[in-house]
């Protein structure tokens, strides 16, 4: 049988299997993300770029008020868009606001371009926002 989570460098488990918020249509996501959550799902994966992130709070916040699971037994991933890399904290503060939670379990960078400051502000950020895990996402090898 495949696994059903793995174990990220830091000791956190993540889900093998998320809900990715991505082009998700405008109205229907805080309803995907609920059902998500009531079908089993325990990984919702999202970003400030998406613009929807309110949406998925909402559908997050749903599912908890209603019992259906809580915070804690939800990981969820967003990241920080490359408009952002000079404000990382800034960009993990609106996605936090418009989620309406304290924190996520993964923020990663999002279509990198990076810089070796970036990745010290993300080192910069850790236990602020009692994030789990920092990594790279959509990141391409010629961008190093």
């Amino acid at each position: 049988m495949a696994p059903t989570s793995f174990k990220l460098n830091t000791g956190a488990s993540i889900p093998a299997v998320g809900l990715g918020t991505w082009q998700s249509a405008p109205g229907a996501v805080a309803d995907a993300v609920y059902h998500a959550l009531q079908s089993g799902y325990r990984h919702i994966d999202c970003a400030y770029c998406y613009q929807n992130e309110a949406e998925v709070g909402a559908g997050l916040a749903r599912a908890f008020r209603a019992g259906v699971c809580t915070r804690e037994e939800v990981f969820i991933t967003t990241k920080l868009w490359c408009t952002f890399h000079r404000k990382v904290a800034e960009n993990l503060d609106l996605s936090l606001k418009s989620l309406g939670l304290t924190y996520v379990d993964l923020y990663l960078m999002h279509c990198m371009y990076v810089s070796i400051l970036v990745g010290l502000r993300l080192r910069g950020i850790r236990g602020e926002h009692g994030e789990k895990g920092r990594g790279l996402g959509n990141a391409f090898t010629r961008s190093f």
